[in-house]
């Protein structure tokens, strides 16, 4: 019987890149996401092509019932996870007194509650059974604060520093967590976040090698990677400026 890899955010963006590479390497999978004909386009591709099985949840996880959905649906149906892909995310561009406050909230529940969730869920699960794989995409976001982005900035560097804490609590339980946080991707997320034209993503990296690269580092059980074009660089002077002045550098890419 194959492995199962369930991955959120699947039915576009990087999340559309993980379904294909996880089917290639022999997965089954569990795809979720809102849009549910994109949902079930992509499983009629991938199991011709591949011949797994495909399950397609369709869930909001902005909605607090969606992250059940998945477990119970899981459950119904047997399926033992053995690597948790939480992609799922969004963004939105604005000064923070203007923002639709809403879509805020909804932001953390997609970039962090859903996440948080899941991953206890499907967790104790894999303690259960004996080892699993976790991959939390966080982004270059995670390194500093973000004006004009705040909310999206700042949920990404939970996502980052949530990750590295489990992944050493998990040390010595076969469970591998991996924070992968990558530079501008060209997927729809700048044109969702009303951002696509900021100088930030003037250059953007291609999602099959931004999600390949992805997939490797949780295969080899990485903790932390920063990827893509000058990220190491960006690590490295976030960490010797000070935060109030790479905020105002990071305003200005924002536009």
């Amino acid at each position: 019987m194959n492995k199962t890899a369930l991955i959120t955010g699947a039915s576009s963006g990087l999340g559309r890149e993980f379904a294909w590479i996880c089917a290639e390497s022999g997965y089954d999978l569990v795809i979720t996401a809102r849009n549910l004909a994109n949902l079930n386009a992509l499983k009629s591709e991938i199991e011709a092509k591949f011949g797994v099985r495909v399950f397609v949840i369709g869930a909001d996880l902005a909605k607090s019932q969606s992250v059940e959905q998945i477990c119970k649906f899981c459950k119904e149906n047997d399926l033992k996870i053995d690597i948790l892909i939480n992609n799922a995310g969004f963004g939105d561009h604005d000064e923070f007194s203007k923002c639709d406050i809403k879509k805020q909230n909804e932001m953390i529940a997609v970039n962090i509650t859903s996440l948080l969730n899941l991953t206890h869920y499907f967790l104790n699960l894999m303690l259960n059974n004996g080892g699993g794989k976790i991959l939390n995409i966080a982004s270059a976001a995670s390194l500093t604060a973000g004006p004009k982005m705040s909310v999206y900035y700042a949920s990404k560097a939970f996502v980052r520093n949530f990750s590295v804490a489990l992944a050493e609590e998990l040390r010595e339980k076969n469970i591998s967590v991996t924070a992968f946080c990558p530079g501008p991707v060209a997927t729809n997320f700048g044109e969702r976040a009303n951002v696509k034209n900021a100088k930030i993503f003037a250059r953007s990296d291609d999602a099959n090698a931004v999600a390949k690269r992805a997939f490797e580092a949780m295969q080899k059980g990485k903790t932390l990677v920063y990827d893509g074009r000058f990220m190491w660089l960006a690590n490295l002077l976030t960490r010797l400026v000070p935060s109030t002045f790479s905020a105002k550098v990071t305003g200005y890419l924002n536009g």
